[in-house]
């Protein structure tokens, strides 16, 4: 069985956007118990790595990790119900 991961990226010099990922995490982990959720910074080599160069930079990102590999990235924000609904749909639960 795969294992997923979800990678949280935030702007730690931005308090605002650490609290959004604070609560992304909170929720997802709530709903989806078995989940790996990791919270980072704009410093993770994992931001680079899997952005498209165009939106390296651009802060909060949410990165799915297949048995750590890349399977998508979302660089913007989401409600916790759009959150959770769109890494079940990476995940094929319900």
């Amino acid at each position: 069985m795969p294992t997923y991961k979800v990678v949280l990226f935030a702007d730690e010099s931005q308090p605002t956007q650490v609290q959004y990922m604070k609560n992304q995490r909170k929720a997802i982990e709530e709903a989806i118990p078995d989940l790996v959720v990791e919270e980072t910074n704009q410093n993770d080599p994992r931001l680079k790595r899997h952005s498209k160069q165009s939106r390296a930079n651009r802060l909060p990102a949410m990165l799915v990790l297949k048995d750590d590999f890349k399977v998508q990235m979302r660089n913007f924000k989401l409600d916790n119900s759009q959150v959770i609904a769109w890494i079940k749909g990476i995940m094929g639960i319900s």
